[in-house]
């Protein structure tokens, strides 16, 4: 199987091979993402996704059923779906579509995402005889996709503890445990996903329209645009034909934070690529991110890059490679 390909629909290039481990690159005009893809036993993958673009389109055609399950770890993802309803993963979230509610855009609001996606091919594990180590324990697999996916919307749901806990150890596995820590883990999630209790299991109610989103979109374009422009959130309601209670949920929901944090980290950012880029002074560079007041620059740069204007600067001085620092993309 093409992980890569199923997975996001996308032309990735493959950086290496073996029975256990394909690793991919991914890249467009956006930016870049790597994925790590092991084979856990027959018609059984896990992927480590690390994504700094934007999105791409899913128009892979497959025809083979399987089943994907998402944990976001970091950032933010987007779905959309065929009946134009956009849905969200948020970090401690976990996405579960197959073959029939596939989105059909895949995208990143904020060019960030870390996470773990579990591929099930249910043609071949429902095949006696092909895995006898998951056989043993009785994992229905159908079970698991009728449990999820019957809506014919991708399904959401937060990670109760234990399975946050189960997943987050994933991420921090060394390399010599890596492969039967893997199998001993996804095999119990799958155990715990197969018996989950249908009436404990809550959905997250985290869908918007395409009108909703497009709008949402346009307004982070607008902040960007001017980052020295003070909008009130009246205003932007007013602007974009939305109630103001409407306007901040969906903007939190699409973004993952609160539209005055978005600004906030949008300003910061810009400043901080300016400091390490230019030799512009800091009471210029304050001016332009919309700060009249120095000191008030100074908190809020603090608060977001974890140093001051004049600390972070003289680090970037002493730094050489590529730019670290993220800068924020219209989406």
């Amino acid at each position: 199987m093409n992980v890569a390909k199923e997975l996001f629909s996308t032309n990735a290039v493959e950086l290496s091979s073996d029975e256990i481990l394909s690793k991919y690159r991914i890249r467009n005009d956006s930016g870049t993402g790597t994925l790590s893809c092991y084979f856990i036993a027959p018609g059984i993958y896990l992927c480590y996704n690390d994504i700094h673009l934007s999105g791409f389109l899913q128009t892979y055609e497959s025809d083979k059923k399987i089943l994907q399950i998402h944990h976001c770890f970091e950032g933010r993802a987007e779905y959309q779906m065929s009946n134009g309803v956009f849905g969200y993963s948020k970090p401690g979230s976990i996405a579960i579509y197959n073959w029939k509610n596939k989105p059909v855009k895949l995208t990143f609001p904020i060019s960030h995402y870390h996470g773990i996606s579990i591929l099930l091919d249910l043609d071949i594990l429902n095949e006696k005889g092909r895995n006898m180590l998951f056989e043993s324990f009785n994992i229905d697999f159908m079970a698991i996709n009728n449990r999820f996916c019957d809506s014919g919307n991708f399904f959401t749901m937060e990670a109760d503890e234990d399975i946050n806990h189960l997943l987050s150890e994933l991420y921090y596995i060394p390399e010599k445990l890596k492969i039967p820590y893997i199998k001993l883990k996804v095999m119990e999630l799958l155990l715990i996903l197969a018996n989950q209790n249908s009436e404990t299991t809550t959905e997250i109610e985290q869908y918007y329209k395409k009108e909703t989103v497009a709008k949402v979109k346009r307004i982070a374009a607008l902040l960007a645009d001017d980052l020295k422009k003070h909008y009130t959130i009246s205003e932007l309601s007013r602007m974009f034909n939305m109630s103001q209670t409407s306007l901040k949920t969906a903007f939190k929901g699409i973004y993952g934070k609160p539209i005055y944090t978005y600004l906030k980290e949008c300003r910061m950012l810009s400043a901080a690529y300016m400091l390490k880029n230019t030799d512009y002074s800091i009471a210029k560079i304050s001016a332009m991110v919309g700060y009249e007041n120095s000191s008030k620059f100074t908190s809020a740069f603090k608060s977001v890059l974890k140093a001051t204007p004049t600390a972070y600067r003289r680090s970037s001085e002493n730094c050489t490679g590529h730019d670290t620092v993220l800068k924020f993309k219209k989406q």
